[in-house]
């Protein structure tokens, strides 16, 4: 999953070349193709692929512009697509520790609306992923950013 224009996946397949990677951005349902990769469709809420197809999920910059329910709703088919003991690497914007990441945090207000950003200013959003049925959560990195602060998350189906 990548937000809009993120590129993400061609920096993976230059880094991994052994690595086969597919893209699906949850802001553009229509599927269409990616240099080194595929594309799949996100519509009615659903990854336009069968359930355990993936051993990985990258989530980049996703969550946060949705609703709680959408949230939830796209963490869960994040869970149907991986495989057994697969493995959740999530990178989000997060509570914000200083006036100035909180700042930030108030600006996605203005973007998104209030609904979606409250849960990162306060930190709760990382509950809904264990609601999704994600178990072994742990952040794995936490670091300010010119947006708010970032954190990375691992989690396991």
């Amino acid at each position: 999953m990548h937000i809009r224009e993120s590129n993400i996946s061609a920096e993976l397949s230059a880094k991994y070349p052994g690595c086969e990677l597919t893209s699906v951005n949850p802001f553009d349902p229509a599927p269409g193709t990616i240099e080194d990769g595929q594309r799949l469709s996100f519509e009615r809420g659903r990854i336009g692929c069968d359930g355990a197809s993936f051993d990985k999920v990258i989530c980049c910059m996703a969550l946060h512009p949705l609703e709680p329910p959408t949230k939830l709703a796209l963490l869960k088919e994040m869970r149907r697509v991986l495989r057994s003991r697969g493995k959740l690497y999530l990178a989000d914007l997060d509570k914000a520790y200083s006036k100035r990441e909180t700042l930030a945090l108030i600006g996605t207000y203005d973007l998104y609306g209030h609904e979606t950003a409250v849960s990162h200013s306060d930190g709760t959003w990382t509950a809904q992923i264990e609601l999704a049925g994600f178990s072994h959560v742990k952040r794995v990195y936490n670091e300010p950013d010119v947006i708010g602060r970032v954190s990375i998350f691992r989690a396991r189906r």
